[in-house]
């Protein structure tokens, strides 16, 4: 993935952030995908965590309703999915 993608952002931008993404472009019959791991030595609190810029097409114009976040899930640091699950939200801001 290109350099200044995927971004740490709010409460990981600090030091001991590892991040990580990965695109998958769409087809004529599945949506296009980013996948981002994330880790921080000293945990992550809640809030921003992760900025996504995208480079669209000439003539494409994207709205907020074409994006949305699937199979969030968050573990500890010794690799035990959390329970209760945490929930995550989104926000597109589409200039």
């Amino acid at each position: 993935m290109n350099t200044g993608v995927v971004l740490a952002s709010g409460v990981t931008a600090t030091i001991n952030t590892y991040l990580t993404g990965a695109y998958t472009a769409a087809t004529a019959t599945e949506p296009g995908k980013v996948i981002v791991k994330l880790l921080n030595a000293n945990g992550v609190g809640t809030g921003e965590f992760v900025t996504v810029n995208c480079d669209v097409a000439t003539g494409v114009f994207p709205t907020a309703v074409d994006f949305n976040l699937t199979d969030f899930k968050a573990w500890d640091t010794n690799g035990a999915e959390i329970i209760p699950r945490l929930t995550a939200g989104f926000t597109a801001d589409i200039r």
